[in-house]
């Protein structure tokens, strides 16, 4: 389904969440690496269930670090990066 992906682990205030990027045709992280804003975490593709569309990422935020398929899990990055990015 997500093909290859990098999922996150991260502190958000008193919660622990997950990013997760998808559908990627490479990756460039490594489990367990320690990972900063702007490093490289691999590159956009079609992977998984997102082949026959062009390479795109496909990002979400979760609850918990099992993909579930469906909205279960899921908040919105808004939630998160509200007042960064000029969102």
């Amino acid at each position: 389904m997500l093909g290859r992906h990098v999922i996150l682990q991260f502190s958000f205030g008193d919660r622990v969440l997950y990013a997760v990027y998808a559908h990627l045709c490479h990756i460039r992280a490594h489990v367990g690496q320690a990972v900063r804003e702007g490093d490289i975490l691999g590159n956009t593709g079609t992977d998984g269930n997102a082949a026959g569309t062009p390479p795109h990422l496909h990002f979400e935020i979760r609850t918990g670090p099992d993909y579930v398929a469906g909205l279960s899990g899921r908040i919105s990055p808004g939630e998160v990066l509200a007042g960064h990015y000029g969102l």
